[in-house]
């Protein structure tokens, strides 16, 4: 829900050293593209742990 990603927006805001694990993720499993694919979401495991713990 909306409410769940505003979770999880915020929490990335109030932790910089969380946020910069996450965008190194996505940077490693995207690389220079510029869209981000379904298969490319499946590789993320740390967004998956990051989101799962905002919708707790």
């Amino acid at each position: 829900t909306a409410r769940n990603l505003q979770v999880f927006f915020f929490n990335l805001a109030n932790n910089q050293e969380k946020q910069k694990i996450l965008r190194q993720e996505i940077r490693h499993v995207v690389g220079d593209r510029q869209v981000i694919t379904a298969a490319d979401i499946s590789k993320m495991t740390y967004l998956k742990a990051c989101l799962k713990e905002s919708f707790r």
